[in-house]
């Protein structure tokens, strides 16, 4: 499971350097006069700008008390005025939060995160899963989206769900897509690559699975005898001739992780002659 930081997810920086406070904290002329129309008290005005440019960088509302410390200062000195963690802390547990939020949405152009915001991001997945397969490709793509869309970015966790069952519902399809190519004669051809040799007490499917070895001359006649033999089990491989690769390349990955027991539990039954 990806987490934030191997992800695009906006978040605060470790350092906040003195150029990002300049370029990317510190509000116009226009956003100081939105929070006087629409705050009373020093104390708001400065939490409604915190609020605004935090919400402008990373494109979603945090804790005012999860900000960096140089960047609540920074906003504050702008205006000519002081906060402490103790009036962040009252800030973020009234209403007055929610309907400064309503404001900035609004200011900013973005709609609230819902369920259309929901169903735009996990189209977005449902979409690149199909020639992807990383969850964290997923969660940049989507994330990508969103903005392009001017959405509001949910917490990352539900980026993270999202992603894990848009690629289970995308993958399962392929499987289905798969399984209605075969014939009746495909699926007993596979039945019987997990059917274990009584004295040798080995399968094909083990034969199948064998590492390729090494890239000697020896290793090179096994190897051109493994496919002469593979060829000879003439198995359906024009049912994946519409699946991508990176998609054949994750299904092999898992298959090689099941012996012929786990196998016979998944695998259909052969029809009955």
């Amino acid at each position: 499971m990806p987490t934030e930081p191997e992800t695009a997810y906006p978040r605060f920086k470790s350092t906040v350097t003195d150029r990002e406070l300049r370029e990317v904290y510190t509000p116009t002329p226009d956003e100081c006069d939105l929070a006087r129309q629409n705050t009373t008290g020093g104390v708001a005005q400065v939490a409604f700008l915190i609020l605004l440019k935090t919400f402008q960088r990373l494109g979603y509302a945090v804790s005012l008390t999860a900000v960096p410390v140089r960047v609540v200062d920074h906003i504050a000195n702008q205006i000519g005025l002081t906060v402490t963690t103790a009036d962040l802390l009252g800030y973020d547990a009234y209403g007055t939060r929610r309907r400064h939020l309503r404001v900035i949405r609004t200011h900013l152009g973005i709609g609230a995160y819902g369920p259309d915001a929901q169903a735009a991001m996990e189209q977005a997945m449902a979409e690149a899963a199909l020639g992807k397969d990383d969850l964290t490709d997923l969660i940049n793509i989507a994330l990508e989206e969103m903005v392009r869309l001017h959405w509001e970015l949910p917490a990352f966790s539900a980026f993270s769900r999202a992603a894990t069952k848009v690629r289970s519902r995308v993958n399962n399809g392929l499987h289905a897509h798969i399984g209605v190519s075969l014939t009746d004669e495909h699926l007993c051809q596979i039945d019987q690559l997990f059917t274990t040799d009584p004295q040798t007490h080995e399968s094909p499917w083990n034969r199948l699975r064998e590492d390729p070895g090494k890239p000697n001359l020896k290793h090179l006649k096994e190897l051109l005898d493994h496919i002469t033999w593979l060829s000879s089990l003439q198995i359906a491989t024009q049912a994946l001739t519409m699946i991508p690769d990176v998609k054949i390349k994750r299904f092999a990955a898992e298959a090689q992780t099941l012996d012929a027991a786990r196998m016979q539990d998944m695998r259909g039954k052969c029809p009955t002659k």
